[in-house]
C-alpha cells in the first residue's frame, strides 16, 4: 500500500475533516444506505403502478369487448362509454405522472 492509500484509509477511518466541509465516517455510509433504500421504494412504487396501469386496461379492456359484443347482457350509452374511457384514462396517464415526477425528482436543497 502506497503512503497516499494509508493516508486516506485513516482519514476515512477516523473521520477527519478535509478542511472543505468534507468529513468522512459513518455520516457518509448512512447517506449512502438511505440513497440505496430510497432508491429500492421508488422501484417497488413504479412496478406497484405497472401493476396497477395493466389492471386497469384489462378491466377497460373487458367493458369494452361486453359492450361492444353486447356479452353478458352489459351494455352503456355512447356518452358513458366514452365518459368511463376518458375519465379513466386521465386518473392512470394522471397516475403516472405523479409517479414519474416523484421517481425522477429533483434534488435541491
Amino acid at each position: 500500500m502506497t503512503i497516499k492509500e494509508v493516508t486516506k484509509k485513516q482519514i476515512v477511518d477516523e473521520g477527519q475533516d478535509f478542511g472543505n466541509g468534507a468529513i468522512y465516517d459513518d455520516e457518509q455510509a448512512e447517506k449512502a444506505d438511505m440513497r440505496k433504500e430510497e432508491r429500492s421504494t421508488r422501484q417497488w412504487l413504479i412496478a406497484e403502478l405497472t401493476k396497477i396501469s395493466g389492471l386497469w386496461l384489462a378491466f377497460t379492456a373487458i367493458v369494452v369487448l361486453c359492450c361492444g359484443f353486447r356479452l353478458l347482457y352489459f351494455t352503456l350509452s355512447d356518452a358513458v362509454m366514452i365518459s368511463f374511457l376518458t375519465t379513466s384514462l386521465g386518473t392512470v396517464l394522471g397516475l403516472w405522472g405523479i409517479g414519474l415526477r416523484y421517481y425522477f425528482a429533483s434534488r435541491r436543497p
